[in-house]
């Protein structure tokens, strides 16, 4: 019962993305689909609208791996949904994470690297996303998008080395060819990748003959994901109290 609750509790803090759910002022950006090949116009926002799915594997030592796709479903600016020309028709966009550390659950989890990928989609033909023990992936494409996606954009999440507190600063750096895409601001360590009003998606812990345990959301859980600016030191702080409340929520419903 305890490994699983382990794993019950690793997989929320996954599907969280491990961002701060604190409050800041959004900063706007503007992107330009038609800059990288896309059939679409320049468009303002300063939030997107993300379904997630993830499938992790943690071994019997605690260690994990973490495949995770965040499907972008919309945008707002102010609250206000924005509806990018091509979007969702011509052209869709995900970020492909990928995650891995040691869980030491109920204490804490140390996290070795949180890596990701911004894609486009041309055509927005992938297909939907299904998270399974057997793995993640589009239906009409596998795991990681046609050979025509196009990566925007690669990153990655300086996650706290112990425990749930810390900031979570994002490293953002346009592929070659891509800057055009990103018309601005220059998204840098400056800022950085907060999802608020998370809504978890089905969560379902497999064990395995092997000792290892397959933690799988196969969407329905949605987030609102922002670009702000590094708060303050009281802010960051915010980041252990609010996953912490998360995993006691999960506990009293086990």
């Amino acid at each position: 019962m305890r490994g699983s609750t382990k794993n019950i509790a690793l997989g929320i803090v996954l599907a969280a993305g491990y961002h701060t759910i604190a409050s800041a002022g959004a900063v706007r950006f503007t992107w330009d689909p038609s800059q990288t090949g896309l059939v679409g116009s320049t468009f303002t926002a300063d939030a997107s609208v993300r379904e997630e799915f993830l499938r992790g594997v943690t071994q019997p030592d605690g260690s994990f791996v973490a495949h995770r796709i965040l499907v972008v479903t919309g945008f707002t600016l102010n609250g206000n949904p924005v509806t990018p020309a091509g979007f969702g028709s011509s052209y869709g966009l995900y970020f492909d994470f990928v995650d891995t550390g040691v869980d030491h659950l109920p204490v804490s989890i140390t996290f070795s690297s949180i890596d990701f990928i911004l894609k486009a989609d041309p055509g927005n033909q992938n297909g939907p996303v299904s998270a399974t023990p057997a793995g993640l992936g589009f239906a009409n494409t596998g795991p990681t998008g046609t050979a025509d996606d196009i990566a925007l954009a690669t990153g990655s999440l300086a996650a706290p080395v112990a425990g749930l507190g810390g900031a979570v600063l994002q490293t953002f750096t346009p592929d070659a060819g891509q800057s055009g895409f990103f018309v601005s601001p220059a998204l840098d360590g400056s800022v950085l990748l907060e999802s608020i009003n998370t809504i978890f998606g089905t969560l379902v812990v497999t064990p395995q003959p092997d000792g290892t345990a397959i933690t799988t959301i196969d969407g329905g859980g949605f987030s609102t994901s922002q670009f702000v600016v590094t708060p303050e030191p009281a802010s960051m702080a915010l980041l252990g109290t609010a996953l912490g409340g998360l995993l006691m929520m999960r506990r009293r419903k086990v």
